[in-house]
């Protein structure tokens, strides 16, 4: 292990806790919480949800275009307790042509805070997932706490599948960052194969948060030989084998530098590799 070179500070990522550098951020790509991405839409007051809704219905029920011409029509609007939930539907102008799924939107006020959460219903298991959209929906929490760690919230339970994705930077350096790949829950989705040896004939083995795995250091010193611009890829998996419907974990992670050299500063290889060693084994289940 290098000797650490930098002070760190305490962030989170799903139900995980991890230390990064002072001056760096993280940010949350995608948090999913059985299959419904949620995102965190800030502080509103009852009203300014309520115009927020009726707004986007009524964009909805005119009708959506997107870019490729696509467009999306509201289905219904509900308002199921706390939550406002519009679902709409893909135009399909084909006879005899039944879509098998639609789209949902919903937002859930928690103490002025006001999540959005987005997903797919299926027609065939249409009454389960809309009642397990509201179950999300309101257990949704805007304090600090276990469980999964969302923007300004959290959500305390562990459910079947769940699923964070984060890019940790310095804000003040280009084309340098690490990103982080969190999937776990109580039921597999499907077979999930243990980390296998096959990120390059030099990986290692690697423990990421007490579950074994490989990691692999790829340093290119200079521009010679290099054609995607990359002059260090640190990546790593970890986690267990794990059969559909059992508990699960997997962790993935990449550490990059788009640079002329490994060693330009201020992120030479040496810092690079304390960098990664430092946050990869500070990762740990939030309590």
């Amino acid at each position: 292990m290098q000797e650490q070179p930098f002070a760190t500070r305490a962030v989170c990522a799903g139900r995980y806790d991890l230390n990064i550098p002072e001056g760096f951020e993280i940010r949350i790509d995608a948090a999913l919480l059985n299959g419904l991405q949620v995102t965190t839409l800030g502080q509103m007051d009852e009203q300014t949800l309520r115009t927020t809704v009726e707004t986007r219905r009524r964009s909805l029920e005119d009708g959506e275009t997107d870019a490729s011409g696509e467009q999306t029509r509201l289905r219904w609007a509900r308002e199921n307790g706390r939550t406002n939930i519009l679902a709409s539907d893909v135009v399909i102008d084909i006879p005899g042509v039944v879509l098998e799924a639609y789209e949902v939107e919903a937002y859930s006020r928690q103490n002025g805070t006001v999540f959005k959460l987005v997903g797919t219903i299926t027609q065939e298991n249409e009454a389960d997932e809309l009642a397990m959209l509201t179950h999300v929906a309101e257990g949704l929490r805007d304090e600090d706490g276990p469980g999964f760690c969302l923007d300004s919230g959290r959500y305390p339970e562990r459910l079947d599948w769940q699923v964070v994705e984060a890019f940790i930077h310095d804000p003040d350096v280009v084309g340098y960052g690490m990103t982080l790949s969190i999937s776990d829950g109580l039921r597999a989705p499907s077979d999930i194969p243990a980390p296998a040896k096959t990120l390059s004939p030099n990986a290692t083995s690697r423990q990421i948060a007490d579950q074994p795995g490989y990691e692999t250091q790829i340093v290119t010193p200079g521009a010679t030989g290099r054609e995607d611009g990359v002059a260090i890829r640190f990546t790593a998996s970890a986690g267990q084998e794990a059969k559909a419907g059992q508990p699960f974990v997997t962790i993935g992670a990449e550490l990059f530098k788009d640079a002329e050299s490994a060693d330009t500063p201020p992120y030479d290889t040496q810092t690079s590799r304390a960098l990664w060693d430092s946050i990869l084994t500070s990762l740990r289940p939030r309590r």
